[in-house]
């Protein structure tokens, strides 16, 4: 594919804004880690997860890095721990069968996880009502009023509805007779 980070670049070093500065450094690490892969196993319970361009998906479940051609042995890091900045998250892993990681159940989405990228960054991974995500200049919202927003990564236009809580308390109360 042959993937030119300069265009998934943050435009401040070191801070997120559309795109990851923690992806953008790794693939600068690791220019060869160009492929994504889904994997189908969910790591927790070991059910098969189909890959679907229209649902979210857990980002621990995705791998960027390159497959040996001899075995298809995949060699890279998962997004999850990319994103987060874990500790040592520009190292590559090797995900081997020896380690439980079945080279079968590796379904490249390269080209639809990059062109997706480009087009809304984040926004591909983050859900719009997670707060705490937010570019350190607090610039992913450009505030029309108090009740209309815009996502300036990806574009979307939100509505703000207000919606009221009523808690009803069930008590067990004795009294005399």
């Amino acid at each position: 594919m042959g993937l030119d980070i300069k265009f998934i670049k943050p435009k401040k070093k070191n801070i997120s804004d559309k795109f990851s500065s923690n992806l953008y450094e790794f693939l600068k690490a690791k220019p060869y880690y160009d492929r994504v892969y889904w994997y189908e196993i969910d790591p927790i319970d070991g059910t098969r997860i189909q890959f679907s361009e229209e649902c979210r998906f857990d980002i621990s479940n995705i791998i960027i890095g390159m497959a040996r051609d001899s075995d298809g042995v995949v060699s890279g890091r998962k997004l999850s721990s990319i994103l987060m900045g874990v500790k040592g998250y520009k190292d590559a892993h090797c995900y081997h069968p020896i380690g439980g990681w079945d080279p079968r159940n590796f379904v490249d989405i390269t080209d639809w996880f990059w062109d997706r990228y480009f087009k809304i960054g984040r926004c591909l991974f983050l859900d719009h009502d997670r707060t705490f995500i937010q570019d350190d200049n607090n610039t992913r919202w450009t505030y029309i009023n108090k009740n209309s927003r815009r996502c300036n990564w990806c574009g979307e236009w939100q509505h703000r509805t207000i919606v009221k809580k009523v808690k009803i308390e069930r008590r067990e109360i004795w009294a005399a007779v």
